[in-house]
């Protein structure tokens, strides 16, 4: 099986530097449950296996946060200065894996660029002309998150368009979290987190303290798809294209002006048309437990408690296509 690097932001290099897979303990969450969902697909070749777990890892290694101490009394979903702080650990730990889709595609175009000048880049059934060279979104976000956009592809006339780089079995999309969909679709929003906690209450009778219930999708309105996909300048959108591809870029030869790379590069309004979109609520940690009733700052469900163990307090929210969805997830309307 290939060499597969994880790296999480607050775990010095030394801890993993020699592993093949790196111990799943030292992963959070997320990754966890998304590896052990990618090995149970038996019937794939191992390495097609390793591809889709290198792409976990991207898409999830830096949607992470520091194990947060809130008071119960007073809980919060994100602190600011812990999200910037495993931002900029992150960036600067991720470049050599989870950053190499976005740097060999720009090193792909600038190589381009400096050979012919100006060239017209084709990724998949897209064409973007009069392409003179890309670099990786750098500024920093309002809502101290990771940005939406990923890679910014630069034209003669001096305008510029925003991608979001995805893995080909990346699980989820978009990303910023509650702090993000508060801002966007703040009743949408609050109503999922409404409804799924009436579900667990109502439907599965789960009790106060509970830990053994599962996870909740909600299948979202698609008349909110352009905004969630897009995101807002705050959230270093908008975004305009979805670059769907491998981790390790594939370019053929230059050739009358024309650079072709591997994967799809698909218009936000176009991957809205195609596809159904869900929220998913999911634990920080293992132990939390239920807790009905209690809101956070800004007076939306927990749903999840405190962590005894960690200290995380409250649920992370991903989007995620309807067929990343697991086939047993439980699925609700809102």
């Amino acid at each position: 099986m290939p060499k597969i690097e994880i790296f999480n932001p607050l775990i010095e290099e030394s801890h993993y530097k020699n592993h093949d897979v790196v111990g799943v303990k030292l992963l959070e969450q997320i990754i966890i449950e998304e590896l052990t969902r990618i090995t149970e697909e038996k019937e794939k070749p191992a390495e097609e296996i390793a591809n889709m777990m290198a792409d976990v890892v991207k898409n999830t290694s830096l949607d992470v946060t520091v194990n947060e101490k809130e008071s119960e009394d007073d809980p919060i979903e994100e602190s600011e200065e812990t999200a910037a702080g495993v931002q900029r650990a992150a960036r600067k730990k991720k470049s050599e894996t989870s950053e190499r889709q976005e740097h060999g595609f720009i090193n792909a175009v600038n190589t381009a660029v400096s050979q012919n000048g100006v060239i017209n880049l084709v990724i998949g059934s897209k064409t973007l002309n009069n392409v003179v060279g890309a670099e990786k979104y750098e500024k920093a976000t309002d809502l101290k998150k990771e940005p939406y956009t990923d890679i910014v592809i630069k034209f003669k006339d001096g305008s510029s368009t925003n991608v979001s780089a995805k893995g080909e079995h990346a699980p989820s999309i978009a990303g910023g979290g509650g702090v993000a969909l508060k801002q966007m679709i703040p009743d949408i929003f609050k109503a999922f987190l409404e409804a799924a906690e009436a579900y667990l209450i109502n439907n599965l009778k789960v009790k106060k303290g509970q830990l053994d219930f599962p996870e909740i999708y909600g299948k979202i309105a698609q008349e909110k798809y352009i905004d969630l996909l897009k995101g807002t300048e705050a959230m270093g959108g908008p975004v305009n294209y979805l670059y769907i591809g491998p981790m390790d870029i594939k370019v053929e030869p230059l050739k009358d002006n024309i650079l072709k790379i591997s994967g799809n590069l698909i218009p936000i309004e176009q991957f809205a048309a195609d596809n159904v979109l869900y929220f998913r609520s999911r634990r920080r940690r293992k132990d939390q437990p239920f807790v009905p009733g209690k809101k956070d700052k800004d007076g939306y469900p927990l749903i999840y408690g405190k962590s005894p163990s960690k200290g995380d307090i409250g649920r992370r929210i991903v989007l995620y296509t309807e067929k990343s969805v697991p086939k047993k997830g439980l699925k609700i309307t809102f």
